[in-house]
């Protein structure tokens, strides 16, 4: 007869601690149900939670139940049977409630990841602080918690050149504009001198937001998106000449922490597909104008692409509460960054009274390149988040050129510093010779 299983919880989020345990547990059983528990004004909602469950374990079957109850092992017992339909052959838990409750319901108990460490990844932690712990949260989670960044603007403004850098500067996922590609599709296939449908727009939409739900869950805390549903809004008006509720509706659902809008300062380049100049400004404005109405946050940026990569930047750390920083350094560096488990720049010597992190990878991988190779035979570039809240009391030196840009955190104030680092470090990019070299976290 099959063995039929049981196991209770929040989800709230699902976190790597739940992996674990429904994974267990139907390791050990033929047929594993769970049940979710919810209240209301939950976020995430418990819909929500349960979707991602249902995606992650497809061969589990998940109720819903409302968490009205008192947390009493003989009532749990009473509402899991009910919502059963049946007493379960063995119920699963990773904390010491499960034996009570599996005797109210008289049937066996397996303990399941007892020493795995809750405090790491317990749900009201992660919901505090999901930035701070990514690496417990599965992909398709992530993208809930991801902050979405959207780069929006009118032609030859620059759009793609400034998403593409801030994808690289902060080593994430960037989505590109699915418009574009159907354009010059439009264009090769004849189609081009056609009048527009709203139809064509809905679909940019549409696939433009699959294309991010893909993307964000492959992001790292930020996803980087070029254009997004609502300026699809502002392109049907320019080309169809009214404004679509269905490409609205699809543009309502969509959440962004922040847009970048690029300015109309940079000269017009016609690439034949573009439609031209003569409408920059207009489209410039309406973005403006439509941002405003409805009270998103957005920063415009102008200049060349140092000075605008710098104003996103400082907006979207700000949005994070996270920086993203490089470190060169050399073979023995990275050996004692390894010995810490990737989580800590080892201490100063005594004559370096100053860490030098550095704010961009052009920068560190300069030094490493040129630097560290020249020193040692090899450099590696290695990059870390860490929290605004810590380097905001330092200030931002420039050494060289523009880009040349560094903090100077005094050598005794290092322990803090490595305190305030999100997610472990990690190596972007290697140069010259190290055989083995390790990656890191």
């Amino acid at each position: 007869m099959p063995r039929r299983g049981v196991t209770v919880g929040k989800f709230y989020p699902p976190h790597r601690g739940h992996r674990r345990l429904i994974e267990a547990a139907r390791s050990r059983c033929d047929e594993l149900f769970v049940l979710v528990a919810s209240r209301p004004r939950e976020d995430p909602p418990a819909a929500k939670r349960l979707g991602w469950l249902q995606q992650m374990f497809p061969e589990v079957h998940f109720i819903l139940v409302e968490d009205t109850y008192p947390e009493a092992p003989a009532v749990w017992a009473e509402v899991t049977v009910r919502e059963l339909g049946f007493t379960p052959d063995v119920a699963f838990a990773g904390e010491d409630y499960g034996a009570a409750w599996a005797g109210e319901m008289g049937c066996g108990f397996e303990m399941v990841d007892r020493t795995r460490g809750a405090s790491e990844c317990a749900g009201r932690t992660v919901r505090s602080d999901p930035m701070g712990h990514w690496q417990c949260l599965d992909p398709i989670v992530r993208a809930y918690y991801a902050r979405r960044v959207a780069v929006v603007g009118a032609e030859s403004t620059g759009t793609t050149t400034i998403a593409r850098n801030l994808a690289e500067h902060y080593q994430t996922v960037l989505v590109p504009e699915y418009g574009r590609d159907y354009y010059e599709d439009r264009m090769r296939s004849g189609r081009g001198g056609a009048p527009w449908t709203t139809a064509e727009f809905v679909q940019i939409a549409e696939r433009q937001a699959e294309w991010e739900e893909l993307a964000a869950c492959l992001s790292d805390r930020v996803l980087i998106c070029d254009t997004d549903p609502f300026a699809t809004e502002i392109w049907h008006e320019r080309y169809v000449g009214t404004i679509s509720q269905e490409v609205a509706r699809i543009s309502v659902s969509r959440r962004y922490a922040l847009y970048i809008l690029t300015g109309t300062d940079i000269p017009f380049v016609q690439d034949g597909f573009r439609d031209g100049e003569h409408v920059r400004e207009w489209m410039h404005e309406r973005f403006v104008k439509e941002l405003r109405a409805r009270d998103k946050a957005f920063v415009i940026v102008e200049g060349d692409p140092i000075t605008r990569l710098k104003a996103a930047t400082e907006a979207i750390d700000r949005v994070l509460g996270l920086s993203r920083l490089y470190r060169p350094v050399g073979p023995k560096e990275l050996d004692l960054i390894t010995e810490s488990g990737w989580s800590s720049f080892p201490p100063r010597l005594e004559w370096q009274p100053i860490f030098y992190p550095v704010l961009n990878f052009e920068y560190a991988a300069r030094i490493a390149s040129e630097w560290n190779v020249k020193d040692s035979g090899y450099g590696a570039v290695t990059t870390c988040w860490v929290r605004r809240q810590f380097l905001d009391r330092y200030e931002v030196h420039q050494v060289g050129g523009r880009a040349t840009l560094e903090y100077w955190i005094p050598a005794e104030e290092l322990t803090a510093f490595n305190a305030a680092i999100v997610g472990g470090i990690q190596v972007v990019r290697e140069y010259g010779s190290r055989v083995g070299a390790p990656r890191g976290s």
